[in-house]
Parts: structure tokens; C-alpha cells; sequence
């Protein structure tokens, strides 16, 4: 079952304001600060994606996609899936998917987010969350790697899908762990 919710956005371009987050692998990433009008609106969108992925369970997952507000149909795309662990494993489309002569990818930006590259054709930019203590970080992530990794600001909306993976062995795919080489059922 898909469920779809809507959420306006008009994004800032703006990355400066800053404090730490403690739950993310990889690098140390900063989500914005809760104060000022700079980063208002992106606070704003990063409380509303929270309240939606609370509602993610585990074998769960939500695609959070951003529509511009002239229409485009060129629409790129985040997306969370809780683990068995309460952990969260997540991505952001790659050029594999979205040509960077479609939309702009920031390759740089990503890394600086804490975020892996593809390491296939058919992989996109991932990373995981663990021990959140709660969805609100991981809000901020999936909203930070569209805004400066894929140069999703201005004016639009946040399409978020919610869906449930089949039951796993007879469903769903397993999710490799790329530092480890091995696989987690999804």
C-alpha cells in the first residue's frame, strides 16, 4: 500500500547556520539551526518530513520527492527505509537516474554530507542513520542531500510515498552493506 502526502516547500540556498547531530555514520553532519528566518523555511519542510517519517515503521520505507513549482516533470528524489535495528538506511538518486544535464548534482556537497557514492550503474548515493533518537535528523538529512546535493531549492513541493516492503524471504531484496560487503534483509 502506497500512501502519497504533500508538503509545500520554498527552500532557502542557504547552508551556514549549524549544530552537531550525533546519530549519522560516516562524517559528522550539522543539520541547521531552529532560529532565524534564513533557515525558516527549510526548518519549516524538515519538521514536516519528521512528522511524516515518524509514521515509518520497520520493513517500511518513504520517498521523499521534490516538484518544482514551474511544473517540471524532471523530479529528483530521496528515500528512508527503517531497518530491523531501527536504523535507517537511506539514499538520494544518482546520475544514473537523473542526468546531471537534467538537474544539477553536487557531487562535493553530498561527500560533505556524509554521503557514499554509487558504486554501480544501478546503485545511488546512500548512507545510513543509526541510533537516532528520532526521525528528525533523518529528516534533515534526506532534506539537506535534495537541497545541496541535487540543488533542490526555490519554490515547490515535497511529494512523500509511503510503502511497505514485502515480507522477507519470499519478498523484498536484500540491502547490501557496502563497508561490510555483506547483506541485511530489507
Amino acid at each position: 500500500m502506497l500512501v502519497r502526502a504533500f508538503v509545500a516547500a520554498e527552500l532557502a540556498d542557504v547552508s551556514d547556520h549549524r549544530r552537531p547531530l550525533s546519530c549519522v555514520t560516516g562524517p559528522t553532519v550539522s543539520p541547521p539551526c531552529h532560529a532565524g528566518s534564513v533557515n525558516e523555511g527549510v526548518t519549516k519542510q524538515v519538521d514536516v518530513v519528521d512528522f511524516l517519517l515518524s509514521m515509518v515503521e520497520i520493513g517500511e520505507f518513504a520517498i521523499l520527492e521534490f516538484v518544482p513549482a514551474d511544473g517540471s516533470e524532471v523530479r529528483p528524489f530521496s528515500q528512508a527505509a527503517r531497518e530491523p535495528d531501527g536504523s535507517w538506511y537511506l539514499e538520494v538518486v544518482s546520475h544514473h537516474y537523473l542526468s546531471r544535464f537534467l538537474w544539477p548534482l553536487d557531487m562535493q556537497a553530498l561527500r560533505r554530507l556524509g554521503w557514499h557514492p554509487p558504486a554501480t550503474q544501478e546503485d545511488n548515493w546512500w548512507r545510513y542513520a543509526e541510533h537516532c533518537e528520532g526521525s528528525d535528523e533523518v529528516a534533515w538529512i534526506l532534506v539537506e542531500g535534495l537541497r545541496q546535493g541535487r540543488r533542490c531549492v526555490g519554490e515547490g513541493e515535497f511529494h512523500v510515498t509511503f510503502g511497505k516492503f514485502p515480507p522477507h524471504p519470499d519478498g523484498g531484496l536484500p540491502v547490501p552493506r557496502p563497508e561490510t560487503g555483506t547483506a541485511k534483509a530489507a
